[in-house]
């Protein structure tokens, strides 16, 4: 898969293992006003729009969609399946200036993280597909979901969908609440400025690479409140071998693998219902103690010691280290490493 973003939203943000059909299904009240011009129950957004839902009947679709707080964009269109079936499309653009002051897991959104989403981004879609019944007295939500499009470095369009789980982001706006995933999406891209490019893997964390001359630095971070710093590093002969390096570059401290350890995998592990909530890690084990190279939705990164009397957790000092590291799990992913449950 195109690495399309950096940190937690290149995966979209690793939102690839989440994306499968989505087939929610929620029965809405019909109107009783459609237009007689698009089959034989009329016209569909005609139909959907003056409609209220089961969940919330205060306020019209329309007038929910239409007037969500957090859109610069509001579009619908009717269409028709190959089956015949009868839609009212809806596609709305998120405006990423109006989630400034917003907060995900304790971090505010700013005016610069907003505006570097944006130049990173592209366009952040919501769409939403109701499919009309064949007897014209309802509808139903068959489809909702994140629409992501960027422009890749060499110009090549790309988008990439995220299903809606459950509906919460449609029921949230339904509400005027702000969209959970956006603000995730703002807070894992838009940590970098909006007016600088993302620096080189071994420049951006400020510490020094324990790579050899032999390797290619993938990722290095110092450590907070610490002299050390922790590498890893790629063979420029073999890239599946992948080196785990603890210490300064005076002194290196631990190297993983040898040949008594196991070989690293990686673990991914989904800790809430919507497919921002993520933690990637990479472990290198050692007899029962084992080494773990972690980030939340590529925000932040940290070093964990597990298996040992004392497990140690120590975070990484810079802010672009989750980003940094996130990319590496990518790519130990499509280099074939094993991924494994938590």
């Amino acid at each position: 898969m195109t690495n399309i973003f950096i940190g937690g939203c290149s995966r979209i943000p690793r939102l690839s293992s989440c994306i499968k059909i989505f087939r929610v299904f929620l029965v809405a009240v019909a109107c009783a006003h459609p237009t007689p011009a698009f089959c034989s129950c009329g016209d569909p957004v005609a139909l959907v729009k003056p409609s209220t839902m089961k969940f919330d009947p205060s306020v019209t679709v329309g007038n929910a969609l239409d007037k969500y707080s957090f859109f610069n964009n509001a579009t619908w269109k009717s269409t028709q399946d190959p089956q015949g079936r009868s839609k009212a499309i809806f596609e709305g653009t998120m405006n990423f200036g109006a989630f400034v002051g917003q907060s995900y897991n304790d971090i505010p959104i700013t005016a610069e993280m907003a505006a570097s989403a944006k130049r990173i981004i592209g366009t952040n879609k919501h769409i939403v597909e109701f499919s009309i019944s064949a007897n014209c007295d309802s509808f139903q939500i068959t489809n909702s979901y994140h629409r992501i499009e960027v422009t890749d470095a060499e110009g090549k369009q790309i988008s990439q969908d995220i299903p809606d789980e459950n509906l919460e982001a449609f029921q949230r706006m339904y509400k005027n609440e702000p969209d959970l995933p956006t603000i995730a999406l703002i807070i894992a891209v838009g940590i970098q400025p909006a007016n600088q490019p993302p620096p080189a893997p071994e420049q951006a964390s400020g510490a020094e690479s324990l790579c050899s001359p032999e390797e290619k630095s993938m990722f290095t971070c110092r450590l907070e409140k610490s002299s050390k710093s922790v590498s890893l590093c790629q063979s420029k002969i073999d890239p599946k071998k992948i080196s785990y390096k603890f210490g300064t570059p005076q002194k290196i401290e631990n190297t993983l693998p040898t040949e008594k350890s196991g070989k690293p995998y990686l673990v991914y592990e989904q800790f809430g219902p919507s497919a921002f909530q993520f933690t990637e890690s990479i472990n290198y084990p050692l007899g029962k103690t084992i080494y773990i190279l972690a980030t939340p939705q590529g925000i932040s990164a940290g070093l964990h010691v597990e298996g040992i009397q004392k497990p140690i957790s120590m975070m990484c000092e810079s802010g672009d280290s989750g980003s940094e590291l996130s990319s590496v799990y990518d790519e130990m992913e499509t280099l074939g490493f094993e991924v494994r449950k938590p």
